[in-house]
């Protein structure tokens, strides 16, 4: 009887140690804010210099907004996508194909989540740990296929534009990877 009342008090302390946060993978706080981040795209091919743009990236709680606008695209870049990379844009210099049929503007904007974020920057290498979602020095990119290069859709996908993301605005909001210990000045009335 002893043994199984001290087995019970031990489960009833061990409830402190368990945090709900780590459930999902995540360990963060978000203290009724949001950030935001932003970042001005330039071409990754210095002889095509017309791409310009621009992009936000919007986490607030567990909803993420990415809207991007892109001007200056060869009408021969297709498929755009976007994604995340560790690198610096300057890292990256690309010789891209280009038509002289013009050039149209390209506006995208989406709506995810923290998760998908996530699984993007684990995806693509650029996350530093496995629960990184801090865009701070990483660098946004656009995608594209050109269909001047092969017949085969998606075959050849080239970065076209690039943008180091910065902070743009925040509002009470960390972002760890560490667990983070809620109950820190908080005393208990039983010690």
């Amino acid at each position: 009887m002893k043994i199984l009342l001290m087995g019970l008090l031990f489960l009833s302390g061990c409830k402190g140690f368990y945090d709900e946060a780590d459930d999902n993978g995540l360990t963060y706080v978000l203290d009724g804010g949001n950030v935001k981040y932003g970042a001005s795209l330039a071409s990754t091919d210095p002889n095509v210099p017309g791409i310009t743009g621009a992009v936000d990236v919007d986490v607030k709680q567990d909803n993420v907004s990415v809207t991007y606008n892109l001007s200056g695209v060869p009408q021969n870049l297709t498929q755009l996508s976007y994604g995340y990379i560790a690198a610096d844009c300057s890292d990256i210099n690309l010789a891209l194909p280009s038509d002289t049929d013009g050039t149209r503007t390209v506006n995208f904007s989406e709506e995810t989540t923290l998760k998908a974020l996530q699984n993007d920057l684990a995806s693509t290498g650029a996350a530093s740990s496995s629960n990184d979602i801090n865009l701070a020095n990483k660098s946004f990119i656009v995608k594209g296929v050109s269909v001047l290069s092969s017949n085969l859709p998606g075959s050849n996908l080239i970065t076209i534009a690039c943008g180091p993301l910065n902070v743009s605005s925040s509002d009470n909001i960390e972002v760890t990877d560490e667990p983070v210990d809620d109950t820190a000045g908080t005393t208990d009335p039983e010690m």
